[in-house]
């Protein structure tokens, strides 16, 4: 638990986290590609 000095901290740490939830986290299911690079994959025509 981390415990922040101000709301504009704490509100930098979640922005940080959701970039790197959204941008940088692989996953086994998406074949260890970032949600991000998977779904622009998905939405590319043939």
């Amino acid at each position: 638990e981390h415990e922040y000095a101000s709301f504009e901290e704490f509100d930098r740490a979640m922005r940080e986290y959701i970039y790197y939830y959204n941008n940088e986290r692989i996953q086994k299911k998406t074949g260890w590609v970032p949600p991000v690079k998977c779904r622009k994959a998905s939405t590319q025509t043939i």
